[in-house]
């Protein structure tokens, strides 16, 4: 995520701690630095950044959502419970979409759930993207055109689409070419183009 004009790249480490590597413009990195708080995963931690701070989601040892968030002054929140009681199997994805913040999980019923953050800092809780798609990896959420795009690997590994227009999701459609993935997907806009990115059955990207 860019925050501040700076690329943060957030992972999961050996130890399961969620560690941090940030870029400035000359292309520069200041080396890995472990998020505070000893907060562990066992997924991909994701990076957004919503409401002038950069904030960090990741699936918790317990299969709880945890956030922390980075201030402009460099200081972190520490590790809080998303409210609503969620539990998910995969790491989460998150996007910043017409003043709200959303949030996005593969539940335990391999279900895929939303829960959004207003401005005012109020959860939305947990509800089912509708359409009825089923995940076995992590969502990935990215703004283009105007509409929330969320991308994920379907059981029978095919990618999908739903897109968020408005208030209304489209409903969950096979994203052309009839790729496959054992992981999930990952998406970027640039350029004023949507770029889908994933691994393949032979492990290429």
């Amino acid at each position: 995520a860019v925050f501040r004009n700076r690329l943060y790249l957030v992972v999961r480490g050996l130890n399961d701690g969620i560690w941090y590597n940030r870029m400035d413009d000359d292309e520069d990195w200041d080396g890995w630095v472990e998020v505070p708080g000893g907060g562990r995963t066992t997924g991909s931690p994701e990076a957004v950044t919503y409401g002038g701070l950069l904030w960090v989601f990741v699936r918790g040892t317990d299969n709880r959502i945890y956030y922390n968030r980075l201030n402009r002054e460099g200081n972190w929140s520490g590790w809080a419970e998303v409210p609503g009681g969620g539990l998910t199997l995969s790491g989460p994805g998150a996007a910043s979409f017409r003043g709200y913040l959303y949030l996005f999980v593969r539940g335990t019923d391999d279900r895929i759930y939303v829960n959004r953050l207003s401005p005012l800092g109020l959860w939305s809780g947990w509800s089912e993207v509708p359409g009825g798609g089923l995940t076995l990896a992590e969502p990935e959420a990215v703004v283009f055109r105007s509409e929330l795009n969320l991308f994920v690997r379907g059981t029978d590994n095919g990618i999908y689409q739903n897109l968020l227009r408005q208030n209304l999701w489209s409903g969950w459609s096979e994203v052309p070419g009839q790729g496959r993935t054992p992981s999930g997907p990952a998406a970027a806009s640039f350029r004023n183009l949507l770029w889908l990115v994933v691994r393949g059955t032979d492990d290429s990207i």
